[in-house]
């Protein structure tokens, strides 16, 4: 709220860029924040019109995005999630802007609203969606996570363009998220004209030939998930969760924490899918180098120079194994980039898009 209230102040007291660095502030803290939800909040707690007027016209000139409509302050209208059914399941997703579509494709203990930091950058110029993958989200589970495997979650994602009547889309992808996204491309060429993956980290990809493998990286990096098992063998899927982000972040026990609340309420909101995530066999074919000689979309493998270096190595494996994919890195940043640089990834997206 500090920075919301920085962002429509300083704009009248003739301090113009410090109303923008607050809103750059407010949009990392609160991702996808819009001036419709700013004026909603306000509206709650019966600010008057006249009012909301002069905080709205400060808030644009301040650059914060708008989605929606708020010319009358009495019924303000903010994009919500929708729903939908794809094979079954009920899958949340967010559609917003128009033009070339771009989804967006999350990773592990997440779900569409991972993607919040690209909300109103890619839909001020692209068509931006963001799904909900099966048992990710706040949708009832039909079952007990028998489904949960690669290839229900790639028949997912092709079912789920096709029911929004998706032409030759864009397909994002962070870590995980990246097997449905390949085997889909692979399964369904005609629906994906190009691929964007950060970190897509599988082990099958390694080399086991290369005498320059780090296997010493990766057997320090994998020593964190001692924690999340031990907690899991507890009962305890708060705290297993909370082990597996500073895991993948790389992050000191305990800093969990310190993360910005929306990233803590998405990863608690899917604690019950990490036991399928180191239960399940997860049957579907592995992401091999062999598998990604037949994936011959343009993809863009983006990994991070902080990344610890068995994924990193694993990064540029799959650019290697992929016949069509190009690699590129984002400075200062791990596994934690698309949430620390938005901008910058987003950057890349789109000289990947217009290309």
């Amino acid at each position: 709220m500090s920075h919301l209230q920085l962002a429509y102040t300083l704009p009248y007291l003739g301090k113009l860029d410090e109303a923008r660095k607050a809103v750059r502030n407010l949009q990392l803290i609160a991702p996808g924040m819009t001036v419709e939800q700013a004026l909603q909040t306000y509206r709650v707690y019966c600010f008057p019109d006249a009012y909301l007027e002069k905080m709205k016209q400060a808030l644009i000139e301040a650059g914060l995005p708008s989605r929606g409509s708020s010319s009358d302050s009495n019924d303000i209208f903010v994009p919500h999630a929708k729903i939908i059914q794809i094979n079954g399941a009920s899958v949340e997703y967010m559609d917003l802007g128009e033009g070339v579509p771009v989804v967006f494709v999350h990773g592990a203990i997440s779900d569409y609203r991972t993607w919040a930091h690209y909300q109103n950058l890619v839909s001020d110029k692209y068509r931006y969606v963001s799904y909900s993958r099966r048992y990710f989200g706040s949708q009832r589970w039909l079952d007990k996570g028998e489904q949960f495997s690669n290839h229900v979650a790639a028949d997912d994602l092709i079912g789920f363009i096709e029911a929004l009547n998706l032409q030759s889309v864009f397909l994002v992808s962070w870590s995980a998220g990246a097997r449905a996204a390949s085997i889909a491309a692979i399964n369904r060429p005609d629906l994906v004209q190009g691929i964007v993956h950060f970190e897509p980290v599988f082990d099958t990809l390694a080399d086991l030939d290369d005498n320059e493998t780090p296997d010493e990286a990766r057997d320090k990096h994998y020593g964190g998930f001692s924690r999340v098992g031990e907690y899991l063998t507890t009962d305890n899927p708060d705290s297993a969760v909370k082990a597996f982000l500073e895991t993948v972040f790389e992050l000191r026990p305990g800093q969990f924490e310190t993360e910005v609340m929306p990233i803590r309420m998405v990863v608690l909101d899917s604690a019950r899918t990490l036991p399928l995530m180191f239960d399940s066999d997860s049957p579907g074919p592995p992401i091999t180098c062999d598998y990604l000689a037949g994936l011959n979309t343009p993809t863009l493998v983006v990994h991070g120079t902080k990344t610890n270096q068995w994924w990193q190595y694993l990064s540029r494996r799959y650019a290697e194994c992929a016949p069509n994919a190009t690699l590129k890195t984002i400075s200062g940043v791990n596994h934690a980039g698309p949430i620390r640089k938005p901008d910058v990834l987003f950057a890349l997206i789109s000289e990947f898009i217009d290309h």
